[in-house]
């Protein structure tokens, strides 16, 4: 019985490593977790409710961390947000995809520094996966013009250090997704009815 158990415990660790081997998926140089459903029926509803959650959330952090980087950024840290603005255009102009999205992490990941709350970058990670792989998905140039008029308008409200302009700012930036899922959705993309 003894052996059993252990040739049980073994089968379990099997299958939990095998999981794991397919909870990623590579993006160019990047990879992504996907956590695959506990079931093999998901549905359209369970996905875009799994992005909808991590929005709720996002948008709950940012929100604060903007109105508190409004406060607290620093000329040196305006200098650092217009840098990382500049390098997104330039991103942009030279259609490279992968450096867009990179630097458009940064600049979110910057105002928690500036904002002296540079955890929440993490707690902003372990909820952000669901929205990555929609904006993976929906990154091509017209949606980079948006994010980078999005980005000016957030770096507009903290130099300016008007918490309710960048509350509205940050949430708009954030709602976009939701036009994203309806995008996605409209050409019955895989992912929707594959993984939640």
């Amino acid at each position: 019985m003894h052996e059993g158990f252990r040739n049980g415990r073994r089968t379990e660790n099997e299958r939990v490593t095998s999981t794991c081997a397919r909870s990623v998926q590579t993006f160019g140089n990047a990879r992504l977790p996907l956590y695959p459903p506990a079931k093999q029926h998901e549905s359209q509803f369970d996905f875009r409710k799994a992005v909808l959650r991590a929005r709720f959330i996002r948008t709950a952090l940012e929100i604060h961390t903007c109105r508190t980087a409004c406060e607290k950024c620093t000329d040196v840290g305006i200098n650092v947000l217009s840098n990382l603005i500049e390098k997104q255009r330039a991103a942009y102009d030279a259609q490279d995809r992968e450096l867009f999205h990179l630097l458009d992490d940064q600049f979110h990941r910057e105002i928690c520094n500036l904002a002296g709350v540079g955890y929440v970058w993490d707690l902003i990670l372990e909820n952000k996966a669901h929205m990555d792989r929609v904006r993976m998905l929906t990154l091509d140039s017209s949606s980079q013009e948006f994010v980078l008029k999005e980005h000016v308008e957030i770096f507009k409200a903290i130099s300016e250090s008007d918490a309710d302009a960048v509350a509205e700012a940050i949430t708009k930036h954030l709602s976009r997704i939701l036009i994203h899922i309806e995008d996605i959705k409209s050409v019955n993309h895989k992912w929707f009815t594959d993984l939640a």
